[in-house]
């Protein structure tokens, strides 16, 4: 059995058009795609249409029609789960790794989704309604990068709290078992044996699937007792970091009508770019533009023109694995370098610093 949501998952990252065109001719039609139909015969009269935005196909001759993994086993006559496979392969999801033993998994995921929903609400609470130093921190740095209230509420900003075990307690006291806790990722435990919260003194940052459910954490620190200023949740049978870009499910939509996303570097340059207009910027977890983000967006953007991908010099764009890329040097600006997909796509990094920004609304405080 394979989980709903990795089925899900697989949809989202699949580009129909890709798959289906794979084995038949297809050409654009405005915004969808058209083809004879490899189900009848269909000689002269293109009867198949496939929608990107939508992820389904449909015959106005025969009546077939469906998603990816409908094709698939349509047209290569698979079974469900071999179907499902093959998606999964193009998509870079490993499906064999959630065969056999998910009826046990099942459970924990579902659990370990209801704790992230808890947690959400807990570190949401945190950032709003206490007034302990910590907070007060916390709120003072959005302050300084210009994050306003409105925009902190939408992205679900939160913190993690100065108590060391507060939200393992939490949880406990909801019902969870401590072995569900620590593989939720959202608690520790030290070399002592005591239990620890994982983002605790660190602004939050709640990490989203493309249709807004919880899934992760990122956090920030408020001052110099960690070294590491961004942390992420670990990988858990829910989240896999390479796979996720942090505020897709706010940013899919705009891109899909405008036809250009922008990549920008962390959590607060997307949150920045929304709050002056940009409503199609998205941004990795912390280690660069990977593979598995690469085929991502390409399934995803048949249809785009251009992807933006907007961050500092030290960003390390150059280190990551670009295998379709090749590096222009841009000489009129030592900080901005061209980069152009071999197929469809067009992509440009810009300093964000340059980035002319939108005027700013006037917005209420945190």
């Amino acid at each position: 059995m394979i989980p709903q949501d990795i089925v899900d998952d697989i949809l989202r990252r699949t580009s129909i058009a890709d798959v289906i065109g794979r084995n038949v001719a297809l050409k654009k039609s405005g915004h969808n795609y058209k083809g004879l139909c490899p189900f009848h015969n269909d000689k002269n009269n293109p009867s198949l249409h496939v929608s990107e935005q939508k992820g389904l196909y449909h015959c106005f001759s025969c009546q077939a029609g469906g998603n990816a993994i409908t094709f698939m086993k349509e047209y290569h006559k698979l079974d469900f789960i071999d179907a499902v496979k093959a998606l999964g392969e193009m998509a870079g999801i490993d499906v064999e790794s959630y065969l056999g033993n998910q009826k046990d998994l099942l459970p924990l995921r579902n659990k370990i989704k209801t704790m992230h929903e808890i947690t959400q609400e807990h570190f949401h609470k945190t950032l709003f309604k206490s007034r302990t130093r910590g907070n007060l921190l916390a709120v003072k740095i959005l302050k300084s990068r210009k994050i306003d209230r409105d925009t902190a509420i939408m992205f679900g900003l939160g913190f993690g709290g100065e108590g060391r075990d507060d939200l393992f307690k939490l949880l406990q006291s909801k019902g969870f078992s401590v072995e569900e806790i620590l593989a939720s990722g959202l608690c520790g435990k030290n070399d002592y044996g005591k239990f620890y919260d994982r983002f605790r003194n660190r602004i939050t940052f709640p990490i989203q699937d493309n249709d807004g459910n919880i899934i992760a954490f990122g956090g920030r620190i408020i001052d110099q007792s960690s070294k590491a200023k961004y942390i992420n949740s670990p990988e858990t049978p829910i989240f896999k970091k390479s796979s996720v870009l942090y505020a897709w499910n706010f940013a899919k939509d705009n891109v899909s009508e405008s036809g250009e996303a922008v990549l920008v570097e962390g959590y607060l340059d997307v949150i920045r770019m929304f709050q002056n207009g940009f409503a199609n910027a998205a941004a990795p977890l912390g280690t660069g533009l990977t593979e598995d983000r690469i085929a991502y967006l390409k399934n995803k953007f048949d249809s785009i023109d251009k992807i933006d991908l907007l961050s500092s010099p030290r960003q390390k764009f150059q280190t990551s694995p670009l295998y379709p890329f090749q590096f222009i040097k841009n000489e009129g600006n030592p900080y901005k370098e061209v980069c152009r997909f071999r197929c469809r796509l067009s992509l440009y990094s810009i300093c964000l610093a340059g980035l002319s920004m939108a005027t700013r609304p006037k917005r209420s405080t945190l």
